[in-house]
């Protein structure tokens, strides 16, 4: 009986996309967009066709949930 060869590195890689998800939500307050009237933008959403799919960008906001954790230094770009 042959036995399908696993990753090893699979746990490892579930933990660091845990720990990525994770940690954003910890970090920022991800809302739906609002419009000038300051209304909320629905949205309907799409993918990507083909060997993988991806949604489409989509309207949202991201803002630190607090200014006091150093995450408003990671957020600030210089253009």
């Amino acid at each position: 009986m042959l036995l399908r060869r696993m990753c090893p590195g699979r746990y490892t890689a579930d933990a660091s996309i845990w720990v990525g998800v994770v940690s954003i939500l910890a970090a920022f307050n991800i809302k739906k967009a609002r419009n000038e009237t300051e209304e909320e933008i629905d949205f309907g959403p799409t993918f990507t066709h083909g060997i993988t799919t991806a949604p489409h960008p989509f309207p949202c906001a991201i803002t630190p949930r607090s200014l006091n954790n150093g995450v408003r230094e990671l957020c600030v770009v210089d253009i």
